[in-house]
């Protein structure tokens, strides 16, 4: 199992001076908009804020298991074909239908 990386959605920088930000606005919303309760209460809702902000913080830090191995075969190919009227007219090369040349065309591509 690879390590937990981090792949944020943001880059570094503006995902710290974010959560600076937002832990400063919450502390003066903490002290401004809760004045009249107790310190207790202050403190839960501060605590609660707190943990609210951490986990987007985390959620924009993108945490997982990336594999960054580059598989080397080529894509595979898929090909359809119709089998209407139009395919059995022969005007593809030495006289042959189209349907036969789309087969002939993906036989070859398959190898």
């Amino acid at each position: 199992m690879p390590p937990l990386d981090f792949q944020p959605i943001v880059s570094w920088p503006t995902l710290i001076i974010g959560v600076g930000g937002a832990l400063v606005l919450i502390v003066w919303l903490a002290w401004r908009g809760l004045a009249g309760l107790s310190w207790e209460k202050r403190a839960a809702l501060l605590a609660l804020r707190t943990a609210a902000v951490l986990g987007v913080a985390i959620l924009f830090a993108n945490p997982g298991h990336w594999d960054s191995t580059v598989e080397s075969e080529a894509p595979g190919w898929a090909m359809l074909l119709d089998h209407s009227a139009s395919m059995s007219v022969a005007d593809g090369l030495g006289g042959s239908t189209r349907w036969a040349s789309a087969q002939a065309f993906a036989s070859a591509l398959a190898q």
